[in-house]
């Protein structure tokens, strides 16, 4: 995605630039910090994402708000508009805005971020998450470009693989289809966040609340909760390499708190390993795209070779 600066984002949305500032963002979208309007604009490359996707987006957010689910409510613009289209350097490019939530990034190095309550908040958020979205009527919100965007999300994941090593590639696909085998039922197939790691995650006074929903889609809630269990062993076994049980605590506190507000999906000893090999592919085929592989750090070559030993295997990572 082509880097926009504040600057030109201001212009073409008629702001001064003083009003804008950028965000450390994720890998997909360029985030600015509006200031003096407690909001958030989001940039969106339009050839990754369309309107009719950015709106279901919208509904489902203020759908999981009304009910009480702590999340970066949509806002609208001035004009009452939902979406905003700008052009730089004639490439478009759609802008959304969000209020913006108090709160600072999960820190896997805070104790008071990185324990058993913590872990338990999470469990509690994510089961608010799946039960309210349960009750979303589907016809209202536009699940069809939803339906739509998963799938073309795994089709291009599932080609820039093969394009890039046919071998995984080709195991990519037999790992969908094992998935594609997962009984579905309304307790464990539904609209999941798509991305659930600490990065997505704020604290403020010993509440989470979630932000940065761009992935969501139709999955089984399995693979929200193994995101999660996968970067709970990632960051948090790297920065806390002596804490012994870690993911067993997490999970223990997690599935604890996640059925004080929804049913714990069946059958998650089965799918939790697949979708923590799902999360390796979707991984290892970004972080080919978005570091310089020709000046790798050490732990950016050994993360690589770990993971690709893993994909050629099937092995589950831990």
């Amino acid at each position: 995605m082509k880097v926009c600066k504040a600057g030109e984002v201001a212009l073409r949305m008629g702001l001064n630039i003083q009003d804008l500032l950028e965000l450390s963002g994720g890998h997909q979208n360029i985030m600015f910090d509006y200031r003096g309007n407690h909001s958030v604009l989001r940039v969106s490359s339009w050839n990754r994402r369309s309107t009719d996707e950015l709106l279901a987006e919208q509904k489902w957010l203020e759908h999981l708000s009304e009910a009480g689910v702590w999340i970066n409510k949509p806002k609208a613009f001035p004009d009452g508009e939902r979406i905003r289209e700008i052009k730089l350097d004639g490439l478009r490019f759609l802008v959304t805005q969000f209020e913006k939530v108090n709160g600072v990034a999960v820190n896997p190095e805070i104790k008071s971020h990185w324990n058993s309550e913590m872990f338990r908040e999470w469990g509690r958020v994510t089961g608010k998450l799946h039960s309210v979205s349960k009750t979303l009527d589907q016809s209202w919100f536009g699940h069809k470009a939803i339906i739509s965007k998963g799938k073309a999300q795994e089709d291009k994941l599932n080609g820039e693989l093969r394009e890039r090593d046919r071998e995984i590639g080709e195991k990519y696909g037999e790992l969908l289809e094992e998935i594609a085998g997962l009984h579905q039922t309304k307790d464990s197939y539904g609209l999941i966040h798509g991305d659930l790691h600490h990065g997505n995650l704020l604290y403020s006074k010993g509440e989470l609340h979630l932000i940065d929903a761009d992935d969501f889609k139709y999955s089984w809630f399995a693979e929200d909760i193994a995101a999660s269990l996968y970067h709970v062993h990632w960051h948090g076994r790297s920065i806390h390499p002596d804490w012994e049980g870690l993911v067993e605590e997490f999970f223990k506190a997690f599935t604890e708190e996640y059925k004080s507000e929804n049913v714990l999906p069946g059958g998650l000893t089965d799918a939790i390993p697949l979708f923590l090999r799902k999360r390796e592919f979707f991984l290892y085929n970004l972080f080919l795209k978005k570091w310089d592989t020709e000046n790798l750090e050490v732990w950016q070559s050994h993360t690589l070779q770990k993971l690709e030993n893993n994909l050629r295997s099937r092995r589950v990572p831990f």
